[in-house]
């Protein structure tokens, strides 16, 4: 991957706030989406894809940027929309939604296929490649 971080890639907190008000249509009032709220959901994503990847460098590698921004705005989704999010998966950009009606969501298929471009385009996702075991298996 180049060094160089392309322009339109968060580079801060800020910018990721910014990006995810404008992706979820919220904005920062008490019926909608507060800063301090957002700033909870986006330290909750930081600390998932760091368990996920291992690397903390969001701002500096804009797959990691990309994952962060799409998790933290399904994370501001389902707060603000009341829904359950208990889980999704990276892999396949599919996504679970408890007690959602409605998987086929636009919004949360987008924002999880986000989510899953950014984990495979990141420098920091590790490699889940099958590898040959014949060397050692009986």
């Amino acid at each position: 991957m180049s060094e160089e971080i392309p322009d339109f890639a968060p580079t801060s907190d800020t910018e990721a706030y910014e990006l995810v008000r404008a992706l979820t249509d919220y904005d920062d009032t008490d019926d909608e989406l507060t800063q301090s709220s957002l700033d909870t959901h986006l330290r909750v994503a930081k600390l998932n894809l760091y368990n996920e990847v291992g690397s903390k460098e969001f701002y500096e590698d804009p797959g990691l940027g990309q994952a962060l921004v799409a998790a933290t705005a399904i994370y501001a989704k389902a707060a603000v929309e009341n829904y359950s999010v208990d889980r999704w998966s990276v892999g396949d950009t599919e996504i679970d939604v408890g007690a959602f009606n409605n998987p086929e969501s636009a919004q949360f298929q987008q924002w999880a296929e986000l989510h899953a471009t950014g984990l495979e385009a990141s420098d920091a996702t590790p490699d889940y490649s099958p590898s040959n075991t014949t060397g050692y298996i009986g």
